[in-house]
């Protein structure tokens, strides 16, 4: 009844696939250590919000264990930070400090595969997770139809989420969030609801 179910063994679970029920060869309830990439829009649609966003950053990195490695991708249209992973929060909170909002467009596109390519170099048995802070409005051009993100590229971002076994979270923050226009798909809106 809303309360966590502690003790259990593999047991005590059945798993089927295709009808044919399966060996469970291993359960654990130990937690997994992550490998956390911060992905940061310094966007100017998010001039006004630059505080909020930060502050969502700083949220997160409080909110990790410390055995947790953390790295941080700044982007606005192209990736303008890029850190390696670190367990040291005092050098992820001076990125932060330091962070400015660019002024520039947003290429949602290009944060997550740098963020994916950051994630596959991690080793061992560390959980794979993406935090992606943006109003989520994929403005690369000044050209319209140029700002919306091709299926193609929706479909090879989503294949390698999937495939390098990568949670993502999305905080959504900024003049976006009252934004209820269908358009809103072509902004990068619907590349992140997929993946979340």
């Amino acid at each position: 009844r809303g309360k966590p179910v502690i003790g259990l063994t593999k047991e005590d679970f059945e798993i089927y696939e295709d009808g044919v029920l399966q060996e469970i060869k291993y359960l654990s309830s130990d937690p997994v250590p992550l490998s956390v990439v911060i992905a940061v829009d310094q966007s100017g649609s998010l001039k006004e919000f630059f505080k909020d966003v930060k502050k969502a950053g700083w949220l997160a990195l409080n909110a990790l264990p410390p055995s947790d490695e953390i790295a941080i991708v700044g982007f606005d249209n192209e990736v303008r930070i890029s850190t390696n992973f670190t367990t040291n929060r005092q050098e992820i909170d001076a990125v932060l400090r330091k962070m400015l909002n660019t002024g520039g467009g947003t290429n949602i596109t290009i944060a997550l595969r740098h963020s994916i390519e950051e994630l596959k170099k991690t080793g061992g048995l560390r959980r794979k997770v993406i935090l992606f802070i943006s109003d989520n409005y994929h403005s690369v051009s000044n050209v319209e139809h140029l700002n919306r993100v091709p299926f193609s590229e929706k479909d090879k971002i989503g294949e390698s989420v999937i495939r390098n076994e990568i949670i993502v979270y999305n905080i959504k923050l900024g003049a976006a969030l009252s934004n209820t226009d269908p358009a809103s798909a072509d902004s990068g809106e619907e590349l992140i609801r997929s993946l979340v």
